[in-house]
């Protein structure tokens, strides 16, 4: 009974039936494993020769050399930093930055105190109400004069909007510059000193 079963297995495998006989008796199966195998051997050639992005990672020393000596240059940094050279080194090793950076801070903390108790001008103006309406009257004040200003209001407001002020300026460093070129082309003429004697 086995042996009849084995045999009906045995003729459908050589027939071709079932996976098992497509497998067996197919050749495609066969010339797609020989291709795949050809296409290795031609990858692996190919990158034995160097060829290709990763055949020039096995081959040249160029990436290698290059990660080397990217390697010593951190380790020389990282050296350097835990001997305290360098800001970085300084950072890292020396406490006198820790320690202005706490002096500092232990400053600003008594300057709010001050301020917070109404201490020096800026306790006065976080407290004190009349500094701070006499400030907010000055700024006012100031506000008005510049506005005054860009509207041409006053000797600052012509200075500053009219033309007529800079063009007679001008004009006036024109002409003493002429008269001291004049002066110095012929000094007799305009410089002569008369001595009288009583």
């Amino acid at each position: 009974m086995i042996l009849a079963k084995m045999n009906v297995i045995v003729d459908n495998i050589q027939s071709g039936k079932g996976s098992i006989g497509q497998l067996i008796n197919s050749p495609d199966l066969y010339n797609k494993a020989n291709n795949t195998v050809d296409e290795l051997l031609k990858l692996e050639k190919n990158i034995n020769a160097g060829r290709g992005s990763i055949g020039k990672l096995m081959t040249d020393d160029t990436l290698y050399n290059r990660l080397n000596g990217t390697v010593e240059k951190l380790q020389n940094i990282a050296d350097g930093i835990d001997s305290g050279k360098g800001t970085a080194g300084k950072l890292l090793k020396d406490d006198t930055l820790y320690k202005n950076l706490n002096s500092t801070l232990a400053h600003a903390n008594s300057l709010l105190a001050d301020a917070d108790a109404g201490k020096g001008g800026l306790g006065l103006m976080l407290k004190d109400p009349k500094f701070r309406q006499d400030l907010s009257n000055t700024l006012t004040q100031v506000n008005m004069l510049v506005s005054g200003v860009n509207d041409g209001r006053g000797t600052l407001g012509k200075l500053v909007k009219d033309d007529a002020a800079y063009t007679n300026l001008n004009k006036l460093l024109v002409a003493s510059t002429d008269l001291v070129t004049t002066i110095r082309s012929d000094p007799k003429k305009y410089l002569t000193i008369h001595l009288k004697i009583f």
